[in-house]
């Protein structure tokens, strides 16, 4: 797999500037620089403490940098937890609906969305009436991921959506959103620790070192992500253990595809 070079950032959705976080004596972020492109879909990967949360929190509002800026052209921007996070005493359908309730839409209109949003993400019709105790993990998740899209956002931040699921259920619902993302033409920032989930699902690819949270390497794939089956994304694994900053950073040896905190 050949990898590619940073392009200019000046087509991006969102943009971090010399940004850099510190709480109390301890730096999280240190100046760092990062811009995710219109359409595409950059992951983040690191060792755990480098600043990847913490990145996806100033993009969402919900923490400001102790010094640099952020810049965004998105309208939207909704947010994916590794813990699904589901209202347990409402239904998969009205959780799924809760934004376009708080965006003030009729009752019977949100949840037709939310109904015909769930079924296209594969679970079944019956499914949106059940609490979240009786859906499984991964329904649970398919549930958080239409109730992101249903506000219909141009920025989409996942962090560790599918860390807690088995291999299985990862690998479908990491095609799910490649396929969402690719049909929506929607930005996302996918943040994980698994170097091979992230080949699989990115147009674009950064390793984050650290603490504090820099970048150590930065590329892109000549292949398209729709394209890649698993020789390719091997072929991209082996072509990033190659690049001394991304094992240096990743501190792991070039047979591990999991990065361990």
């Amino acid at each position: 797999m050949t990898l590619t070079p940073t392009p200019d950032a000046a087509a991006s959705v969102l943009a971090w500037h010399d940004v850099s976080v510190s709480i109390g004596r301890t730096a999280i972020l240190d100046r760092l620089t990062l811009a995710v492109p219109a359409g595409g879909l950059l992951t983040l990967v690191g060792p755990s403490g480098c600043g990847k949360t913490t990145l996806l929190s100033i993009a969402a509002g919900l923490l400001k940098p102790g010094a640099g800026r952020v810049e965004t052209r998105a309208r939207r921007i909704a947010l994916m937890f590794q813990d699904s996070r589901l209202l347990p005493w409402r239904r998969a359908r009205d959780n799924a609906a809760f934004g376009l309730r708080c965006q003030g839409m009729p009752r019977r209109q949100r949840l037709d969305a939310a109904q015909r949003l769930l079924e296209s993400l594969g679970l079944a019709p019956e499914d949106g009436d059940k609490f979240p105790h009786q859906l499984s993990g991964g329904m649970r998740q398919r549930v958080a991921l239409a109730r992101a899209l249903a506000i219909e956002p141009d920025l989409l931040l996942l962090d560790e959506p599918f860390n807690a699921l088995d291999s299985v259920l990862r690998r479908d619902l990491q095609d799910l959103v490649r396929q969402t993302v690719t049909a929506r033409g929607v930005a996302a920032v996918f943040v994980t620790h698994d170097l091979t989930e992230a080949i699989r699902v990115c147009d674009r690819l950064v390793v984050m070192a650290g603490p504090p949270g820099r970048v150590a390497f930065s590329t892109g794939f000549a292949q398209p992500a729709d394209a890649r089956d698993d020789a390719a994304v091997l072929a991209g694994l082996q072509a990033l253990w190659r690049e001394p900053a991304v094992a240096e950073a990743l501190g792991a040896t070039p047979g591990r595809r999991r990065v361990t905190a």
